[in-house]
């Protein structure tokens, strides 16, 4: 019979191994600042395709899958669930960004200790700061995303 591998054996494996790639990924993440500078943001899941059994999805839980702060600015994340949830990368990033980082180094940051942790973890970040600037990053992937502001 096939050997029982948990989640953490297929995220430190080989890329054959991957849980997640462009093929099988439909996270939403969406940040928005309105007129007056209030920031909100947040994630859509894609519902148990990469869930562990019996538990709460990452989109669910503030600070993993999405966090805002309307003094310093917003996170989304996406990617492998199991893993942004034990590091609540949105939470640090918007976190990074009070300190004063820009919204790319805020993201870069904030994926830093998942990649070290997991090298073979695939996820990205959005962030967006109070000045209305944006960026993105992610690991393991292809990662693109899109914008949209009041000219458009």
């Amino acid at each position: 019979p096939p050997k029982h591998r948990t989640h953490d054996d297929i995220l430190l494996g080989g890329d054959e191994d991957r849980a997640i790639s462009y093929l099988n990924h439909d996270t939403i993440g969406a940040m928005a600042m309105d007129a007056y500078g209030s920031i909100a943001a947040g994630t859509s899941s894609n519902g148990a395709n990469h869930k562990v059994p019996g538990r709460v999805g990452d989109a669910a839980i503030v600070g993993a899958g999405a966090y805002a702060d309307s003094a310093v600015g917003a996170a989304v994340a996406t990617g492998d669930g199991d893993i942004m949830m034990r590091f609540l990368p949105a939470f640090a990033a918007v976190n990074f960004m009070a300190q004063g980082l820009r919204p790319k180094e805020a993201c870069d940051g904030a994926l830093a200790p998942i990649i070290k942790k997991y090298p073979n973890f695939v996820g990205a970040l959005l962030c967006l700061n109070a000045d209305g600037d944006f960026a993105g990053a992610g690991y393991g992937w292809n990662f693109v995303f899109t914008y949209q502001n009041a000219s458009m």
